[in-house]
């Protein structure tokens, strides 16, 4: 179940609509481009590409990571919110939900007068990520 986070997603300007969208499509390209890598590599490749882009994909979350602390200036737990490791706070919430949520997408490409092709292209990476999941474990009990 995705998060959820009751706001209004605005944007405000049709540049920062467009700069949030980019800022998703390198996130989204190097996170699909490490799961190739992690579901196909082995031995050294696998190392040394896995951790150069796990480190990519750490420094592009930087800006949504600021976008969220835009957000929600006070950091709070959320109420009722628990998670496998401990209370999630609002910040965890908005953060998940800039990342790969529809909504905040929906008002970004409403905003910028981008084509709604986007969300066909959110739902692929999270298709791919619950694919590479499953090769993942099918590889590792198999």
């Amino acid at each position: 179940m995705a998060p959820r986070f009751s706001r209004a997603w605005t944007f405000d300007d049709q540049a920062d609509a467009r700069t949030y969208i980019e800022e998703l499509r390198r996130l989204w390209g190097t996170w699909l481009v490490l799961l190739v890598v992690l579901v196909f590599a082995a031995g050294l490749v696998l190392v040394v590409a896995g951790l150069g882009l796990g480190a990519a994909v750490v420094s592009w979350l930087r800006p949504l990571q600021r976008r969220a602390e835009a957000i929600v200036p006070e950091d709070r737990v959320a109420e009722g919110r628990r998670s496998i490791f401990g209370r999630r706070s609002e910040r965890d919430l908005v953060i998940r939900e800039l990342t790969y949520g529809v909504e905040p997408l929906r008002a970004a490409l409403a905003a910028a007068g981008s084509s709604p092709a986007w969300v066909v292209v959110r739902h692929f990476v999270v298709g791919a990520t619950v694919a590479g999941l499953v090769m993942t474990l099918i590889g590792l009990y198999a």
